[in-house]
């Protein structure tokens, strides 16, 4: 069926068109086992510990999430450096 015919389909009444089915409020699954619970806590915990500002950008290899993150203060400028495949990348903070 073409562009032309589908128009006169419609027009006819021989045929409808789709609607999108949506559901409404979806639900993301969740874990809500104690295993789940407390490995977030743990990250969460860990995330929310003061840190250390580096005064150079950072050479390291991250053994960890967390190390993944790190704060560069230098007197002038802030950055936040994030490890993203397998280089170091930085956004600069005002």
């Amino acid at each position: 069926m073409n562009e032309s015919e589908l128009k006169q389909a419609l027009q006819s009444g021989k045929a409808k068109p789709l609607e999108p089915q949506i559901k409404e409020n979806p639900q993301p699954p969740q874990d809500t086992s104690p295993q789940a619970i407390s490995e977030f806590s743990i990250v969460l915990s860990a995330l929310r510990r003061v840190r250390k500002n580096l005064t150079s950008a950072p050479t390291l290899t991250p053994k960890n999430f967390l190390d993944q993150i790190q704060f560069y203060d230098d007197g002038s400028s802030r950055r936040v450096y994030f490890y993203v495949n397998n280089t170091w990348r930085y956004v600069t903070l005002t």
